[in-house]
């Protein structure tokens, strides 16, 4: 598979700050395609992660969801990706610890 148009160079990330910090009022996004998985080292380990295309209004990003995410948007929207394309998902931020640092991390919303 060609992971250029997954490069760093070729595309923008979703980022905490382009998200709401309010789940109330969540920002929506519109999921683009089916996801593409692939492996990358954390603390020593290959853990798997899926990166999607995403759009917020009409800016196109990337968004590699954490697993927590990846559950909730799978209660939300089903176990299959590819009927996600096209559908949104509301998207909030909280502070946390990660890697013993406090940082905003991106969460899908509960569903009702």
């Amino acid at each position: 598979m060609d992971m250029k148009p997954y490069s760093k160079e070729d595309k923008d990330w979703l980022k905490p700050e382009d998200v709401s910090n309010n789940k109330e009022t969540p920002t929506m996004i519109t999921i683009k395609n089916a996801g593409h998985e692939f492996e990358k080292e954390f603390n020593g380990n290959k853990v798997k992660q899926v990166v999607f295309e995403v759009a917020i209004g009409n800016r196109d990003l990337l968004y590699t969801p954490n697993w927590t995410s990846v559950s909730r948007i799978i209660k939300r929207l089903g176990q299959d990706s590819l009927g996600w394309v096209g559908k949104d998902v509301p998207l909030y931020t909280i502070m946390q610890m990660v890697g013993g640092k406090e940082k905003n991390v991106i969460y899908a919303v509960d569903s009702e």
